[in-house]
């Protein structure tokens, strides 16, 4: 687990933060407590595929909205290509399959490259 506390302005804190982490050491839970200590009934939890990439955060209980995950990856298994859909729940005409595309571009080197 890994506490974050945010200050707002004058220094005062704003908000605590408790994040539960699984044996792999990936984020499984996001809980949010204010500044008096009270817990928020809302909470982010996270899923994984089985190469360790993100598949799933789930926002709940106030906003109740997901998001998924999926990947296109490079010869080496490095994903190259995230495609975020964006969902509620309650609502399907709110899911959007193509919300957002994330790329990313991966220079590779040979070892005879480096040891120069």
């Amino acid at each position: 687990m890994t506490r974050k506390i945010d200050y707002g302005k004058g220094e005062k804190h704003a908000a605590k933060y408790l994040v539960a982490f699984n044996e792999k050491g990936q984020r499984t839970k996001w809980t949010e407590y204010d500044s008096k200590g009270v817990l928020n009934p809302d909470f982010i939890s996270f899923e994984y595929d089985a190469d360790g990439n993100v598949a799933k955060e789930e926002h709940c209980c106030k906003y109740n909205y997901s998001y998924r995950y999926s990947y296109k990856s490079d010869k080496h298994g490095n994903w190259i290509e995230q495609q975020t859909t964006y969902a509620q729940p309650d609502d399907k005409d709110k899911t959007n399959p193509d919300w957002m595309y994330t790329y990313r571009i991966i220079t590779y080197y040979s070892d005879s490259q480096t040891k120069q």
